[in-house]
């Protein structure tokens, strides 16, 4: 990794070093869904979200994860958050029953993308 280019590499160094620890509590996240245990992917999740709650990513994997799980009323203002700051996940979500992410239920999927934001009001 390389800083040294940055105007403030000092500051784009800890930068880097957040966004690493973020990526690893969703790793560990990941790694205890494969095992089946979402109480404890949830907690990695949080604990990534809080860590850098201004990256989409961070709240859409944890958002896949509840609504896939069957708490989709706590999946939405989730879901929500994260279209509004990027509607490409959005066109992400149809994708997922696909590869297993998400069950195959075209009202669960509907729902999900009702958070959307409509075109007149997403970000240009």
């Amino acid at each position: 990794m390389r800083i040294e280019d940055h105007p403030d590499p000092i500051k784009e160094l800890k930068r880097l070093v957040s966004l690493n620890k973020a990526y690893n509590h969703m790793n560990k996240g990941d790694e205890f869904l494969t095992e089946n245990k979402v109480l404890e992917a949830m907690r990695e999740y949080k604990k990534a979200m809080e860590m850098y709650p201004d990256n989409p990513e961070m709240i859409f994997w944890p958002a896949v994860t509840l609504a896939a799980s069957g708490k989709v009323e706590e999946s939405l203002p989730l879901f929500k958050k994260v279209f509004s700051m990027d509607y490409n996940w959005a066109i992400l979500v149809p994708r997922l029953p696909g590869v297993g992410q998400l069950p195959k239920d075209e009202k669960l999927i509907k729902r999900i993308l009702s958070m959307a934001p409509k075109k007149k009001e997403r970000k240009q």
